[in-house]
């Protein structure tokens, strides 16, 4: 039903800003991958990464710190959706679900905690520059939270960016 078709390695750089006006923390990732085609239109990957963050919680009076300045890792996977390509150009859907891991005394955001999930959802646009390269451009909104109330409050952070991904059939 859904052969493999072929498989890729990639490497991706997004940035993030806040979408909540009582944060005000940037987020930069670079993402490692192996994607799996299956058939035309679907594509499952695995993926692993860097995180960091810099700014601030600006709700949070009563911590001691308000800074969610933090580096961590990530790893999770993917799936995509080709919504329509022709000729070098491809567009997409996808989404992705990520264990996020910030050790040490700066949770993400301030006040959290140091396991979080990271989930990405958008699309974007690919070009295959030759038959095994190709460079692409995405655009995602991203969430971050423990989900399970492990801290008083239960912060999260929303945001929205983009990037680039360089991407090498295999």
């Amino acid at each position: 039903m859904f052969p493999l078709t072929g498989t890729a390695d990639w490497l991706s750089a997004s940035y993030y800003v806040t979408s909540q006006p009582y944060y005000d923390i940037e987020v930069e990732a670079l993402d490692l991958g192996r994607a799996w085609r299956l058939g035309s239109v679907l594509e499952l990957q695995g993926r692993i990464g860097a995180f960091h963050s810099r700014g601030e919680r600006l709700d949070a009076p009563y911590l001691l710190s308000e800074d969610s300045t933090t580096t961590g890792v990530t790893f999770g996977g993917a799936a995509r959706a080709y919504a329509y390509e022709r000729g070098r150009m491809g567009v997409f859907m996808e989404g992705a679900v990520e264990i996020l891991y910030t050790p040490g005394s700066h949770q993400f955001p301030a006040g959290g905690t140091g396991v979080n999930a990271f989930l990405r959802a958008g699309g974007g646009l690919q070009w295959r520059i030759t038959g095994r390269l190709a460079l692409e451009a995405h655009y995602e909104y991203a969430h971050v939270s423990n989900g399970a109330g492990s801290v008083e409050q239960n912060p999260m952070w929303n945001g929205h960016g983009g990037g680039s991904t360089l991407r090498r059939s295999l």
